[in-house]
């Protein structure tokens, strides 16, 4: 009815349904790896703009003079060519209808990108060039529309592009081929151009299917392209097999070639995020595409694909096959590989912007986040690094750090092994116990920061959150308000007289920790802080409200010496207190129960006197009682020792010396003590009727730590009795000494 106006009332599922039938219509007349398509959104802007850069082709206004919009109150199409064409010659780009294009709806990429496609799925598709109903600012080159591809109406129609296919040489004389047909593309698109080694690449032979093949009904072959006979789909079927006879011009010679070609992802030109962790994508198409901060290709088969043209700046390789890949203008900056990554042959990596194993960053000022990285051989030598650089779990092995700046950035986990730290800033940089550092390098004293380290008695800031400071010696030091430690792993470490006032310990380790001494007013703990096995004393300070025992922590009272005189509590007492356990020689351990300073003869059934249970003040000089003095009795004792008619005393004296001998340090468990050395000496002597004699010598040397108390003790024995036959005496003549040393909990 209306045969020079564009088509209308049609679907973009319409219009692929068409563009089938057309080309195998088509084919036998049109060039060599070309085809009829819809534009993508970008070919159609290209084509409308014509090199412009206006509102619209012509400027930046709009008249009725101009295309058929509201303004010229038509509101119908009207017959193609009624306006001006843009510079380009094509007609009717503003106006009139609206016009299909081959991209789903995406946002558009924040960067530069050559030649781009749509996104690779979505729910409406991308229409352009404004309709005859709609305004004057709905014209524009760049104005954009949406529906759904079912979508038919009276102001849309489409617009052919007709453009080359493929590029992909099918050399039948090759004895390997990766050969690949991209899926989801049109049946009759192009798979390839056939060739031979003849001088005119085989463009004179004549090219068939042989039918005793089990994918020839797939294909079809027109000159010397080989086409598509279906949409492929790799789920479905990722490889097809393919017998293409060859009849040379004067029809003499003919050979036959089996073809095996792989249905291969087309990602080409387009801004898209591709998570492709370990994904087989041989022969992939990402030619000319960027990509999101967040896709990434580790452990994945990249061969023979072809990522010519594109931005792969930031992205993940690690462990990625790119075995024949086209790498040709591919921007890979910062993009990561490992020891692992198999590049093309020849592929100049080191070069290439791409960061990984023996890359050279000397002499520069930047930021280098290499969380699990593999730096093995890097050159790093010369460089310093902003502030929110990491190297956390990184392989620095045999790496060149000298002279670098790393002051303040975190090495938890890092392997540096064998790498060169001569002259390189560590100022508080951070590491833990799983960082492995260069053999003999003194790390506890290269300014760097963990476990072990020496902070004690300064007044600092220590931003500390989630550090590991085990073993590490905070004691004197007080601490800036804006400290952190919340979730630090502070085990073992001494903080004994810090100032941790108002700070925060929420999901900290303090478990062994030393914090006598410590004021820990205002501060914050929750349940996950950890005070298992902390020793404290009455000088700690906690906030208001906190029970450190319930946190697991022990109180520790000091167990006060002078140089003159000692104060001890009875050794059965004290370790009751402390509930230790101590190891005895060639007994193993024992505990407070067993021991009460009497292991060695368990006979005298608990009545051994002990002076009202506590051992007061002696001076160095002697101390001695006779049984007229003692009110516990002595006889009770001794007649448990002495049997017979005359077991009755004449005189009993029991002594009792001590002295400071000196002070020394003591090894327990692999740790160094400071300890006081009392020697005690007990002499316990009496005469019965009829001259039986009895005389016991024991004699203690004691290691007395202030904290944690009797650290260790030597006991000897030596005991004789004499009779005269009118009496017996039981054990007459006893020798024993043991040793007990403190069991650190």
């Amino acid at each position: 009815k209306y045969p020079n106006r564009p088509v209308d009332q049609v679907s973009w599922n319409d219009i692929k349904t068409f563009l089938e039938i057309l080309i195998s219509q088509t084919s036998q007349n049109i060039p060599l790896g070309w085809a009829y398509a819809l534009p993508s959104e970008a070919e159609w802007e290209y084509a409308c703009r014509a090199g412009t850069k206006t509102a619209y082709s012509w400027g930046n206004s709009i008249t009725h003079s101009k295309a058929n919009y509201s303004a010229n109150g038509l509101d119908r199409p009207r017959d193609v060519g009624g306006y001006a064409p843009n510079p380009w010659g094509f007609y009717d780009m503003h106006g009139n209808v609206a016009e299909w294009t081959n991209d789903w709806y995406g946002d558009y990429s924040l960067e530069d990108v050559y030649d781009p496609l749509g996104s690779v799925s979505g729910v409406k598709m991308v229409r352009r060039g404004g309709p005859f109903n709609d305004g004057k600012t709905l014209q524009r080159s760049a104005r954009r529309y949406t529906n759904y591809p079912t979508r038919r109406s009276d102001n849309i129609g489409f617009r052919l592009a007709f453009k080359q296919v493929t590029q992909q040489e099918i050399d039948l004389n090759a004895s390997a081929q990766n050969l690949f047909a991209y899926e989801d593309k049109p049946m009759g698109t192009a798979v390839g151009v056939l060739v031979t080694g003849a001088s005119d690449r085989g463009v004179s032979n004549k090219y068939s299917l042989k039918s005793n093949y089990p994918d020839e009904s797939n294909f079809s072959i027109r000159g010397n392209i080989l086409y598509s006979a279906d949409v492929f789909d790799f789920e479905t079927k990722p490889t097809y097999e393919i017998g293409i006879e060859v009849q040379s011009p004067d029809g003499y010679t003919t050979t036959t070639h089996t073809i095996n070609i792989r249905v291969a992802k087309d990602y080409s030109n387009r801004h898209m995020q591709l998570k492709a962790l370990n994904k087989d994508l041989r022969g992939v198409n990402l030619s000319g595409s960027s990509f999101t901060w967040d896709s990434h290709f580790e452990s994945s088969n990249l061969t023979d694909a072809n990522l010519s043209r594109g931005n792969f700046s930031g992205l993940k390789f690690h462990s990625t096959n790119l075995t024949n890949a086209d790498l040709t203008d591919a921007n890979l900056s910062r993009a990561w590989f490992n020891s692992g990554t198999i590049w093309p042959e020849g592929f100049d990596f080191l070069n290439s912007g791409a960061w990984g194993p023996g890359v050279d960053f000397s002499n520069r000022h930047w930021q280098l986040k290499a969380l699990g990285k593999d730096l093995r051989g890097a050159n790093l030598s010369g460089t310093s690094f902003t502030w929110d650089s990491y190297f956390e779990s990184s392989n620095l092995t045999d790496a060149n750090l000298s002279r670098g700046n790393f002051s303040g950035l975190k090495f938890h986990s890092t392997n540096l092994t064998n790498a060169d730290l001569t002259d390189a800033n560590l100022s508080r940089a951070w590491f833990n116990s799983s960082t492995i550092w260069p053999e003999g390098f003194d790390f506890l004293n290269s300014g760097a920061w963990g476990p072990g380290v020496d902070f004690s008695n300064r007044y600092w800031q220590l931003k500390a959150l989630g550090k590991d400071l085990k073993g590490a010696n905070l004691s004197g030091t007080s601490f800036t308000w804006d400290s952190k430690f919340e979730s630090t792993n502070m085990q073992n470490a001494n903080l004994k007289d810090g100032n941790f006032t108002e700070l925060s310990f929420e999901g900290s380790d303090l478990s062994n920790a030393n914090v006598e001494g410590v004021d820990f007013s205002g501060a914050s703990f929750n349940s996950a802080t950890n005070f298992t096995g902390a020793f404290y004393n009455s000088s700690t300070i906690w906030p208001e409200g906190f029970d450190p025992v319930a946190a697991g922590a022990i109180l520790i009272e000091p167990f006060l010496l002078s140089n003159d005189d000692l104060d001890l509590i009875a050794l059965d007492q004290f370790m009751e207190m402390q509930n230790a356990r101590y190891l005895k020689s060639d007994y193993g351990e024992v505990d407070y129960n067993e021991t009460n300073w009497d292991v060695s003869r368990d006979r005298r059934a608990g009545k051994y006197p002990s002076f009202n249970g506590v051992v007061q003040a002696y001076s160095p000089q002697q101390f001695s009682e006779t049984n007229a003095d003692d009110p516990n009795g002595y006889d009770d004792l001794l007649h448990s020792l002495i049997q017979g008619p005359f077991g009755e005393l004449v005189h009993d004296e029991r002594t009792l010396s001590t002295q400071k001998k000196s002070d020394e340090n003591i090894s327990i468990g692999g740790e160094t003590f400071d300890a006081k050395v009392y020697e005690i000496k007990e002499v316990l002597s009496f005469q019965g009727l009829v001259y039986n004699e009895y005389h016991e010598e024991r004699t203690r040397t004691i290691w007395v730590h202030e904290s944690l108390g009797l650290l260790r003790w030597t006991e000897s024995n030596q005991l004789s009795s004499e009779s005269n036959g009118l009496g017996s005496v039981s054990n007459p003549h006893i020798d024993e000494s043991f040793e007990y040393t403190l069991i650190l909990q």
